[in-house]
């Protein structure tokens, strides 16, 4: 009598293929939410400030700029009072346009700073604040126009306020600072103050970090625009 035939047991996927097919998937996802906020992000750069074509046509606007207003370094490093004068202009005309969603701006980086930051939602709203961020590179583009001002001399002569006012509030920082940039930090101490506010992580401070980063944006840009074709 022939006994009943039942088939072999299926043997179970081993630990390393379950992990194996764990991480392929974990990559997949990876790859496709990054592809997502990438995608995300060059929409925000279109929807909030133009796109690349308007950041290639401030670049230009900067470089035109510094070659119709070419700026010297003074030896002495001292500070004309029209200098800061321009600096406080152009600073509050780009921040008169800047200051309605800089709040928006303020919390979405806080969510992404905050523990659940790998949320897409949070990492999406991201991208749309650092979008906004960049358009203050456009104002600040016309502004320094406005005012026949550089790039590079409303960078320096905002760095040489800021480092007068340090040594207001420290004294003895080590470094050798003008009397005459001193006089001009201690004049303008409350607006100056505006540029170290803890409480956000996007004030006034930002607008002199544009500044001063004009010679390494084209090529960001360029890939930028190609990608947008």
């Amino acid at each position: 009598m022939h006994g009943t035939f039942e088939p072999p047991p299926r043997e179970g996927l081993s630990t390393g293929a379950k992990i194996a097919i764990g991480c392929g998937a974990l990559l997949l996802v990876f790859v496709l939410a990054a592809g997502l906020i990438v995608a995300y992000f060059q929409k925000m750069i279109q929807e909030e400030t133009g796109g690349a074509r308007a950041h290639e046509q401030a670049q230009a606007t900067l470089e035109q700029l510094a070659a119709d207003y070419p700026f010297e370094r003074p030896a002495d490093g001292v500070e004309q009072a029209a200098q800061a004068e321009t600096f406080f202009a152009v600073t509050e005309e780009v921040w008169s346009e800047a200051e309605p969603w800089i709040d928006d701006v303020n919390r979405a980086l806080q969510n992404v700073d905050r523990r659940d930051s790998g949320a897409i939602r949070n990492t999406l709203d991201g991208a749309r604040a650092m979008a906004r961020l960049m358009r203050i590179r456009l104002l600040l583009a016309d502004a320094l126009a406005a005012h026949d001002v550089s790039g590079d001399e409303y960078a320096w002569t905002g760095a040489r306020l800021l480092e007068a006012r340090e040594e207001l509030l420290y004294e003895a920082t080590g470094q050798i600072i003008p009397e005459a940039n001193v006089e001009l930090a201690r004049a303008d101490r409350a607006e100056l103050g505006e540029f170290s506010e803890p409480a956000s992580f996007v004030g006034k401070e930002w607008i002199l970090a544009m500044a001063g980063t004009v010679a390494e944006m084209p090529d960001f840009w360029e890939i930028l625009r190609r990608s947008e074709n």
